[in-house]
């Protein structure tokens, strides 16, 4: 419960146990056979609004899942990965449920979207743009893959001024 709790100050954490808590909460919504392929070899500190971050990719997990089930993939994987680079971690979030149709994909971050006829409020993913940007200084993107839709959040290591 205190994972949802919102916190006013930013504060240092290091990515991997958000990550590995967020997958925690996140796995026993995952039946289905979904695989989740997280390597977290990594060091990455770094400082920030760390339950916000953690409902973000809580976000694009769902949506995820959702497609994944949907389009009724046979190997179902998620694969995260994250790396730092100077003062830059990028998280990568990938799944292969055949990527997202031209036609919407400039449209998925836009308040109320959805493609979920009778379940989606169209908010999760224009919530973790918001939270990405507003409160962790970073950039969130998707892009299509030769597998599927390919998440990329770009944070800063340290606090920075928003733009």
């Amino acid at each position: 419960m205190n994972f949802f709790k919102p916190t006013k100050e930013k504060k240092e954490f290091d990515l991997n146990t958000t990550i590995e808590y967020t997958l925690s909460i996140i796995k026993p919504l995952y039946k289905n056979n979904i695989e989740i392929i997280y390597d977290n070899s990594n060091v990455l500190r770094m400082t920030g609004f760390e339950n916000a971050l953690g409902q973000a990719i809580i976000n694009i997990l769902n949506n995820a899942k959702d497609i994944l089930i949907e389009n009724n993939i046979t190997n179902k994987k998620v694969i995260i990965t994250a790396t730092k680079k100077d003062n830059t971690i990028t998280l990568l979030i990938e799944d292969n449920a055949g990527g997202i149709s031209e036609d919407i994909i400039d449209k998925i971050f836009d308040p109320y979207f959805t493609t979920k006829e009778t379940q989606g409020t169209g908010l999760g993913l224009y919530m973790s743009q918001i939270i990405i940007h507003k409160y962790c200084n970073g950039t969130l993107k998707v892009f299509n893959t030769k597998n599927g839709a390919l998440f990329e959040i770009i944070l800063p290591t340290e606090e920075r001024e928003n733009n």
